[in-house]
């Protein structure tokens, strides 16, 4: 069987999911999610944003319908269902405490040849990331 995230949790989600709901999530896949720990971050020039690239190698043949990316105040989980090598197996990256907060209606996300890449609005502009 192909694991999948649940119909209603595919696409993007900005701020109505709750940390008990990503937990739920993880906890349906527990022995089928594999953590990806492979990314790089940095803060573009003009101070507004921090870009995250998840590494995932051939993700830009797997459908953007099969990606859930849930940005919370100060987390973000990426998920991956049916792609690679073990279709059982979700694929998830997380971070349940960024360095600082985030505006998560102004986040967004998109799959890059080897990656996906993340666009974090800082929730002000003078924070420091590092």
């Amino acid at each position: 069987s192909v694991a999948e995230l649940p119909a209603d949790s595919l696409e993007e989600t900005k701020g109505d999911y709750t940390q008990t709901d990503v937990d739920k999530i993880i906890k349906n896949y527990n022995g089928k999610m594999k953590t990806l720990t492979n990314y790089s971050y940095y803060e573009a020039s003009n101070g507004k944003w921090i870009k995250v690239t998840i590494s995932i190698p051939g993700i830009k043949s797997c459908p953007n319908e099969k990606i859930k990316v849930i940005f919370g105040a100060r987390t973000l989980d990426i998920f991956v269902s049916d792609f690679g090598t073990n279709k059982d197996e979700i694929l998830h990256f997380g971070c349940r405490k960024l360095h600082r907060y985030i505006v998560p209606e102004e986040c967004k996300w998109a799959v890059k040849s080897d990656g996906v890449q993340v666009s974090l609005k800082k929730k002000k502009r003078d924070d420091n990331w590092w």
